[in-house]
């Protein structure tokens, strides 16, 4: 099963430059001498920092501007805003899934299709890696945040595709990566994509397939033993909802449309929307779940050590 995707604006099918924060080749150190904590992420055009599709494409797509250095955002994504003093290796391929179909993009503007490496595609290249031999695991969070394409490409060509194998390939994922000796592991769910603008291909999908996916998705990291690994369970869909049932709270005025035009125009204040473009958030959003996934760290599987 395969997809093709064509590239223009507002409809980059989760897609998601330097980043802020760079993977060093060998190990750093932090605070107080202790090795500097590291985080390692796999996924799609939300957490695209620039480094997949944009260098697959010779530095074509996303066009850079109006996107931000490759990534399908307008700023830098969310594991690039954890607000924490660590270390980056993104991995992340917008347009990628978790293995029920296989995805390429068309390059608009060249007529060129690439084929996009898969989640399991993504933590093979990078556990075979030099670089990953020497990640201090016990210093090191990897995290998966991937499927919404899944839903997508199911929705959009009709693939005979479940809920539960969907989420069986995220559990998969995480299983390779315990299989290659990493220890702590952060998963997140979906956000709520049925709330994306009016016409906008993920807008199509269910909700009920969303709080499915989230709710299998949840017990499975929650059940999750294997290989001695640690797994943690992070609910990007409350955050997002939250922001879209208050948004003048949180400081949006617009939430119903995108700030990027299909012309590439942009609005005059993009702080104060909430998409992007129609599959994506703007990087204020990034940022929020950027505080959220920190927070979860320094709780949780990274206390001590974050």
């Amino acid at each position: 099963m395969r997809s093709i995707v064509a590239l223009s604006a507002g409809v980059i099918l989760a897609l998601s430059a330097l980043s802020s924060v760079v993977a060093n080749d060998s190990p750093s150190t932090g605070e107080g001498g202790n090795p500097k904590p590291k985080f390692v992420v796999f996924g799609d055009s939300f957490t695209d920092d620039g480094h997949g599709l944009y260098a697959i494409s010779n530095n074509m797509l996303p066009p850079s501007p109006p996107y931000y250095h490759g990534r399908v955002s307008n700023g830098p994504v969310w594991a690039e805003q954890l607000g924490l003093n660590y270390d980056l290796k993104d991995n992340a391929i917008a347009a990628a899934v978790a293995g029920t179909s296989t995805a390429y993009v068309q390059n608009v503007f060249t007529g060129q299709v690439y084929k996009i490496p898969n989640v399991h595609e993504q933590i093979n290249k990078y556990v075979t890696s030099d670089e990953f031999q020497s990640d201090n695991k016990a210093w090191t969070i990897y995290g998966i945040f991937i499927g919404v394409n899944d839903y997508g490409n199911m929705e959009a060509m009709g693939l005979n595709v479940t809920t539960p194998e969907i989420v069986g390939q995220i559990i998969k994922a995480a299983t390779e990566l315990a299989d290659a000796g990493v220890k702590n592991i952060v998963v997140l769910n979906l956000p709520p994509v049925y709330r994306w603008p009016s016409g906008a291909p993920f807008a199509a999908t269910p909700k009920a397939l969303i709080d499915e996916h989230n709710a299998l998705l949840k017990t499975g990291v929650a059940n999750f033993d294997h290989a001695g690994a640690r797994a943690e369970y992070v609910d990007t869909h409350t955050v997002v909802s939250k922001i879209l049932d208050d948004p003048g709270s949180y400081g949006f005025d617009n939430t119903n449309a995108t700030c990027l035009s299909p012309t590439f125009a942009v609005c005059s204040e993009p702080d104060k929307w909430f998409f992007w473009d129609a599959l994506h958030f703007t990087t204020r959003v990034h940022k929020m779940l950027g505080e959220k996934v920190a927070k979860q760290i320094k709780e949780g599987i990274g206390k001590g050590k974050w």
